[in-house]
């Protein structure tokens, strides 16, 4: 997921280095005295010489002031790919910063990178984004963004929306295998997780949401290929969820596997909660523990990106 952030930004730290050893070093690090010229006397401790005192200057920014430049900082910047020893430019990088989440971006012609996901910070001078920094001015209230790898301003931009389609819509068979009138919304491929029971600890879970027009059901494969199904023909198995959303919000609802079934169905009483939840934006994570046996747990996060725009289109049909 770094990859895009590490080819844009491990620069810095390369020209951080540079601009350490390429300029004179002959006083960093060295406590000796440095050499007196002919005319000039060392001072003693004898000196009646009042040290000066150095105006101390702060290194950080007050909750007040981080609050308004990351209110400005929100939206979606662009900064221009330059060649490597040229400045010519090949294309552009799409940030796009949302409440501590970070979306990048490269375009160069008709090729587009993958969308890569992270976090960012706001620092004294800086604002670090994954593995690099982004630097900065504030003054008067004004924010101003510079790539020290492009050596240019970073512009504020309209740019592309920054999100991955994980959602689509499908429809139902029939017996024949062919589609029916009744869709459903589903993410595109497996969602991958992790399930923990007596015999194994964190072992690959492979998770697959369904919302249609009547249920909201999940599916899960344990290694990634074996479904978790309720082998009984005559008694329900029972789940207990934890929904957990991006502000860090629970919410607890039940769900149900019925006889001979390979989905869990969630409680229609919650149904309400669970599609405001990917209505929003960044991911909601799911903790599922079945009830009778509380050491077999799965543990897996959803996306939202498209999620409302896909859902919008099945409850319209």
């Amino acid at each position: 997921m770094k990859k895009a952030f590490t080819i844009l930004l491990v620069g810095v730290l390369v020209l951080c280095l540079g601009a350490c050893s390429g300029g004179d070093t002959s006083s960093i690090g060295d406590s000796r005295t440095p050499p007196v010229e002919q005319g000039e006397t060392t001072p003693t401790q004898e000196s009646s010489t009042l040290p000066v005192e150095k105006e101390e200057v702060s290194t950080t920014r007050s909750q007040e002031e981080k609050e308004l430049i990351d209110e400005q900082l929100q939206g979606t910047w662009m900064s221009e790919v330059k060649g490597e020893n040229s400045d010519e430019v090949l294309g552009e990088t799409y940030f796009t910063f949302d409440n501590g989440k970070l979306t990048a971006q490269m375009i160069i012609g008709d090729v587009e990178s993958p969308i890569t996901e992270g976090s960012y910070s706001i620092e004294y001078e800086t604002i670090t984004v994954n593995d690099g920094t982004l630097e900065y001015t504030f003054e008067t209230d004004i924010l101003t963004l510079y790539d020290p790898i492009t050596k240019s301003e970073v512009t504020r931009s309209e740019g592309p929306i920054l999100t991955q389609d994980v959602w689509e819509m499908r429809y139902f068979e029939d017996e024949f295998g062919e589609p029916t009138q009744d869709g459903y919304v589903t993410t595109e491929s497996y969602v991958q997780g992790t399930f923990s029971n007596s015999a194994t600890t964190n072992s690959l879970l492979l998770a697959a949401f369904i919302a249609d027009a009547e249920d909201l059901s999940i599916a899960l494969l344990e290694y990634g290929s074996s479904f978790v199904g309720n082998s009984s023909n005559q008694y329900n198995e029972s789940y207990n969820i934890t929904m957990r959303t991006s502000d860090d919000t629970r919410h607890e609802m039940n769900a149900v596997l019925y006889p001979g079934g390979t989905r869990m169905i969630i409680d229609d009483v919650h149904r309400d909660t669970v599609i405001e939840a990917l209505s929003g934006t960044g991911s909601v994570d799911f903790y599922i523990v079945q009830s009778e046996r509380p050491t077999t747990t799965y543990l897996f996060t959803l996306e939202l990106a498209n999620f409302s725009e896909v859902y919008q289109n099945l409850i319209q049909e």
